[in-house]
């Protein structure tokens, strides 16, 4: 994560990047949130509704301890796709939940695009993901 920003804010690209730092800042620890949780990893990769994978889209990890923050929410890959986005925190709730400890699935985008005849339609993104949790 970048630094704070601590003059004026007069770029558009600056006020964006103070409001991302200021939101992750304000997000719970993973301790907060979960507990009985000591580590929580999430593998995922972005994909296309009946394809395998997008173009030039690798798999990433996540790695959680109790002190990092639960930022559980992941733009959507699209660039036309509008208040997009993919959220795991029900995933990964309602897998402590349960005291289970993996789980492998798909998350559809849950944004709109501009479909050809400028009508919009649901984003196709998806997000395919391996969450792993090792409880305390």
């Amino acid at each position: 994560m970048t630094s704070a920003i601590t003059g004026p804010i007069d770029l558009p690209g600056q006020r964006t990047q103070y409001l991302q730092y200021r939101s992750y800042r304000s997000l719970p620890t993973l301790g907060d949130l979960l507990p009985g949780v000591s580590r929580l990893t999430i593998r995922w990769w972005y994909g296309q509704d009946g394809k395998e994978s997008l173009r030039g889209s690798s798999p990433r990890v996540w790695d959680f301890v109790p002190d990092s923050r639960a930022h559980l929410q992941l733009d959507c890959a699209s660039h036309s796709c509008v208040d997009g986005g993919h959220d795991l925190s029900g995933i990964v709730g309602n897998l402590v939940e349960v005291g289970d400890t993996a789980l492998q699935g798909a998350l559809m985008c849950s944004g709109w695009r501009q479909g050809v005849d400028q009508r919009l339609v649901r984003c196709e993104c998806l997000l395919q993901y391996t969450v792993r949790i090792e409880y305390q």
